[in-house]
């Protein structure tokens, strides 16, 4: 006798979730394999003439940074501080009873 049933997706949809669905790790950096040598050459100079000129952006950026702690620096001035400002009003503070004695004297 052949068999009837080719197929079936019982079980997958619980079997994928078990350990989690996520999506595939992205690498940092491409790989080189398969590249032109000599553009890989030329990148490998690249590369090396760019750090030295970060290297000597961040040598300009440290000196500015130096003179500026150098220099002599001003007092600041404190603003005076203002007192807090309630948000009830006072008749709401105080408890029932006495608000209800206030009610009967001011009539």
């Amino acid at each position: 006798m052949a068999k009837s049933k080719n197929h079936t997706s019982h079980n997958q949809n619980r079997k994928d979730h078990r350990n989690g669905i996520h999506r595939p790790k992205t690498e940092r950096f491409m790989s080189k394999k398969g590249v032109d040598p000599k553009f890989l050459r030329n990148l490998r100079f690249v590369r090396k003439a760019n750090l030295k000129a970060h290297v000597k952006h961040l040598g300009v950026k440290r000196i500015a940074l130096l003179e500026k702690l150098a220099a002599p620096k001003q007092p600041k001035q404190l603003k005076p501080k203002q007192p807090k400002v309630a948000s009830k009003p006072a008749a709401a503070a105080a408890p029932k009873s006495q608000t209800a004695s206030v009610k009967v004297a001011a009539k």
